[in-house]
C-alpha cells in the first residue's frame, strides 16, 4: 500500500498537466452538440486526446461517422510504432 501511495503522489504533477487538455476537449465536445454522456464516453473509449479533439470538430461540421472513425483510426496508427 505504501508503494501505491508513493506512486500516486509522484503522478499528481502529470495528472494535473492533463486538466487543461481535458477542459478544452470537454468544451469543444459540448459546443459540437455532444451530450454529457457522449463526451464522457468518448473520453473513455478514444485513446488519444488528438483523436477526441478531431472527432469533436468533425462532429460539429456534420461529417459522417465512417469518415470520423477512419480519421481517428489513421491518426492512432502512430501508436503502432510505440
Amino acid at each position: 500500500m505504501k508503494r501505491f501511495l508513493k506512486g500516486l503522489k509522484q503522478s499528481v504533477p502529470i495528472m494535473l498537466g492533463y486538466v487543461p487538455i481535458a477542459i478544452a476537449y470537454a468544451s469543444m465536445a459540448r459546443q459540437a452538440g455532444l451530450s454529457f454522456g457522449e463526451t464522457v464516453s468518448m473520453s473513455v473509449f478514444v485513446y488519444t486526446g488528438a483523436g477526441q479533439m478531431s472527432a469533436a470538430g468533425m462532429i460539429a461540421k456534420g461529417i459522417g461517422m465512417f469518415a470520423i472513425v477512419m480519421t481517428v483510426f489513421i491518426m492512432n496508427l502512430r501508436h503502432i510504432i510505440m
